[in-house]
C-alpha cells in the first residue's frame, strides 16, 4: 500500500483540516512546516478524495513523495532502542 506525502500551502489551514474530517478524509503526520505551510501523508484513496473536494482556490496542493510502507520504516528508526535489546 502506497502513501503520498502532500504539501498545502493557503491560509486559514484549520479550516482546511476540519473540512478534511467532514469529509472523511484521513490524514496522518500532520505537520504545520510554517504560518501558512502543511505537509501530511496519505493513501491513494485519501489523495483522490482531497483533490476532488478541496477548493483549489484557497489552497495549493502539492505531491511531494510516494512511498511504500509509511509508519513502519519510520516506528523502527524511532525504536531502535528495543530492537538492539533483544539482539
Amino acid at each position: 500500500m502506497f502513501y503520498y506525502k502532500v504539501k498545502i500551502e493557503g491560509l486559514n489551514l484549520d479550516r482546511f483540516i476540519t473540512n478534511c474530517v467532514k469529509n472523511g478524509i484521513i490524514l496522518k503526520n500532520v505537520r504545520k512546516k510554517d504560518r501558512k505551510t502543511l505537509i501530511v501523508s496519505l493513501n491513494y484513496t485519501n489523495l483522490k478524495k482531497l483533490f476532488a473536494k478541496v477548493d483549489t482556490k484557497c489552497y495549493n496542493i502539492t505531491l511531494l513523495k510516494k512511498g511504500l510502507i509509511p509508519l513502519f520504516r519510520e516506528n523502527i528508526i524511532k525504536r531502535c532502542g528495543i530492537f538492539a535489546g533483544l539482539a
